[in-house]
């Protein structure tokens, strides 16, 4: 994941903890695909990113979760609502620690 998320953004994981795992079914072809989502929550070193392009991505920028849930078109899938979900939960959890 922490190669990953340099080559896509060009960002730097600095810690990274597990945030969900969940199985996925998408029809394909006249078949089923089954994937396993696996989602992590990361602090990055660099977070000036907004604006910013790489060679994997045309534009960078951060979002507000709880406004992208409250307009879920925004999204690519429409599954990652539950990961944000989850990341919105976990992030109250360490709130009240």
């Amino acid at each position: 994941m922490v190669r990953e998320v340099l080559e896509e953004t060009e960002l730097e994981v600095i810690s990274s903890r597990l945030l969900c795992v969940a199985p996925l079914h998408y029809e394909y072809l006249g078949g089923t695909l089954s994937v396993m989502e696996v989602a992590f929550w990361a602090d990055v070193g660099e977070s000036r990113l907004s604006g910013r392009a790489t060679g994997e991505a045309s534009r960078l920028a951060f979002y507000s979760v709880t406004e992208t849930l409250g307009d879920e078109s925004q999204l690519a899938f429409p599954e990652h609502a539950s990961v944000l979900r989850q990341y919105l939960l976990a992030l109250q959890t360490v709130e009240t620690k």
